[in-house]
């Protein structure tokens, strides 16, 4: 996505639409490219899929969805918004894709953390599944 349609609208399509050189300018293709993006399309992409793979059903990925797109959306935007306002008004068209692949090992992180940070799973119980699925009889002879 990011090599490929993004890079488009970054170093194409937002500088006709705002051009570029400005802090007014980068503020508009900031708020431009982050709010929609993330409410439209990011944040409801991200929440289906995952859960999908997570192996939860369509309705329950749009329950989690529902219960924590207000907390994901702002943190989100506090995290984007100053990210590729420096973007948009330092960094050069052809640099930008490496800047956001760059901080988006920390974005996706933290949205990793926050969407699975209520499950109900923890070190401990993980441990006495494993140990009530592997008996010692598995691994000595009989």
């Amino acid at each position: 996505w990011y090599g490929g349609p993004q890079q488009w609208l970054w170093v194409v399509a937002y500088p006709a639409m705002f051009g570029r050189g400005t802090i007014l300018r980068a503020a508009a293709t900031c708020l431009w490219d982050s709010i929609p993006n993330m409410l439209f399309f990011y944040i409801p992409t991200f929440y289906m899929w995952t859960g999908l793979v997570k192996g939860k059903s369509i309705q329950e990925s749009y329950a989690q969805l529902k219960k924590e797109y207000l907390s994901t959306f702002t943190g989100m935007a506090a995290f984007w918004i100053p990210v590729q306002f420096l973007n948009f008004w330092l960094v050069p068209p052809h640099l930008q894709t490496y800047v956001v692949s760059s901080v988006n090992i920390l974005n996706k992180s933290w949205l990793s953390w926050t969407s699975n940070d209520k499950r109900p799973v923890s070190l401990l119980d993980s441990l006495s599944d494993v140990k009530e699925t592997l008996q010692v009889e598995d691994f000595v002879g009989s």
